[in-house]
This record gives C-alpha cells, sequence and structure tokens, in this order.
C-alpha cells in the first residue's frame, strides 16, 4: 500500500527553487541589499499572445532570478544570482549565454544551489557585512 505523503512534507524535504529564493531575497532586504526578481517565468505556459508581448519588450530566455547593482564589498561589481533547488537543477544552455555575457559586462555571476548556498556565497562577495544606509 502506497504511503501519501501529505504537501508541507514534500516542502520542507524537497523545497521549491522559488521557496528557496523567497529566503534569500529577505536576507537581501534585510540587509539593505538593493536588488529585484526579473519575472521571466511569466508566459511559459500562458496565452501565447502574452508570451509574444514578452518576447518583444525584451524578455530573454537565461536571465538570472535575482539581480543585486548594489556593487559587492569584496571587489566592486554588480552581482547576477540564478537560483536552483538543493541537489538539482542544471544550468541551460540559455543561461551559459548570459552568465558569460554578465561576466564580460563586469558583474558577478552565482549559480546558489539552495539558499545557503547563495547566502554563503554572497557574504564572500562582502554582501551583509556592512550596514547600508541607503533606502528604496
Amino acid at each position: 500500500m502506497k504511503r501519501k505523503v501529505k504537501t508541507a512534507q514534500i516542502a520542507k524535504e524537497d523545497p521549491r527553487e522559488s521557496d528557496e529564493q523567497k529566503i534569500v531575497f529577505q536576507w537581501l532586504e534585510a540587509n539593505n541589499i538593493f536588488s529585484w526578481h526579473t519575472p521571466n517565468e511569466l508566459g511559459r505556459s500562458g496565452a501565447w499572445k502574452f508570451s509574444s508581448i514578452l518576447r518583444a519588450i525584451g524578455k530573454r530566455k537565461g536571465i538570472h532570478d535575482l539581480t543585486i547593482p548594489d556593487p559587492a564589498p569584496a571587489n566592486g561589481k554588480s552581482t547576477a544570482l540564478e537560483m536552483k533547488k538543493v541537489g538539482g537543477g542544471k544550468i541551460s544552455a540559455e543561461q551559459k549565454i548570459i552568465h558569460d555575457r554578465m561576466r564580460q559586462c563586469g558583474w558577478n555571476v552565482i549559480i546558489g544551489r539552495g539558499a545557503d548556498d547563495a547566502i554563503r556565497q554572497l557574504k564572500e562577495l562582502g554582501y551583509g557585512s556592512a550596514r547600508r544606509d541607503h533606502e528604496i
């Protein structure tokens, strides 16, 4: 007999990428680090017309999950953060191209495999180590 697993239990054992990203965004906000998410997932499974409008106004495949224009204290570069699930998730060909282009433009690119890994890498770049006085 198969045992049913509750949704909350699945989320706890295997958090979604979006759950991990929420934690990272909350950490960035708590440290007053200017960042945003570009909702590139909109239009993926939606109406064809909506998807075509998004592409026409600049939607790009492979864009990272979080943009952090605040310069990293360790090297003075802005940071693009791509989130992946812990123990899963592959970087697509489009993402590799975008990541390479971001690096050519002088950006840090982080691939965070879960919130803990992403925050660890952000801390290595010096984010969260100094009080920031600016507000949005």
